[in-house]
């Protein structure tokens, strides 16, 4: 079994879940990544990551067709597209994707957390859900969400974003998983709500997906095409 040294969260390091999820893997051990960029706000300085301008278009999205896909209106302000586009990265980093919210009607997931969960869909991510309304973990399987028990981390390079409003029930939730993954933490020094210290390890991500080809979405949503085609091929040209 590998050691919690060798795996890698990606993140935003934003309040709430963001931050649960960055505080838990420095108490575990493992890396961090939180991608970020000028004028952003985050919580955790651990592993920040800040992209460019360059890197930022790279996962260049559509609105119009976001609020489309997510049944719901999305600012087009310049400041959300980039929020939109970090959490492009964050997705695509990981090899699975754990997300802390709230699961709709309609299959996607409440806020601009949402996004993270549609995008990991698309491109065929192993995608994980605790609903605090539900108090529950659920996985995605193909068009519908299967309702599990506490899942594990099942690879070095994973995902975990969510919502700002984290209740207690998600914060068990996040410290369940890593419990289940990794055992009880070697050290109680820090209280997990706590902020990360200044100047810690910054594991440097390149970004690029790595995972298998992405899977054509249910319901005729967009079909994808391996690697960095991912990010691209489903908006761009469908508006802004």
């Amino acid at each position: 079994m590998k050691s919690a040294g060798e795996y890698i969260l990606y993140s935003g390091g934003a309040n709430g879940a963001e931050a649960a999820f960055g505080e838990l893997a420095e108490q575990y051990g493992c890396q961090e990544v939180n991608f970020s960029f000028d004028g952003h706000q985050m919580s955790r300085n651990r592993g920040a990551r800040f992209l460019t301008s360059e890197e930022l278009a790279l996962k260049d999205i559509s609105m119009t067709y976001v609020s489309r896909l997510m049944n719901r209106k999305y600012s087009s302000a310049p400041l959300f597209r980039k929020v939109l586009q970090s959490i492009c990265w964050q997705v695509a980093s990981g090899h699975e994707v754990f997300v802390v919210g709230s699961i709709l009607p309609d299959n996607t997931v409440k806020g601009g957390t949402g996004w993270g969960a549609e995008y990991a869909k698309i491109c065929n991510k192993p995608l994980y859900v605790f609903d605090q309304d539900k108090k529950g973990w659920f996985a995605w399987d193909e068009d519908h969400w299967n309702h599990v028990g506490v899942p594990v981390i099942g690879h070095v390079h994973f995902t975990g974003t969510g919502t700002r409003f984290l209740e207690d029930s998600g914060r068990a939730a996040i410290a369940e998983l890593f419990t289940r993954t990794f055992g009880l933490a070697r050290t109680g020094r820090m209280r997990i709500g706590r902020s990360a210290p200044e100047g810690a390890d910054r594991p440097f991500a390149s970004g690029r997906d790595q995972t298998a080809k992405p899977r054509s979405v249910a319901r005729g949503r967009a079909s994808g095409r391996e690697g960095p085609s991912c990010h691209r091929a489903f908006w761009m040209g469908q508006g802004s």
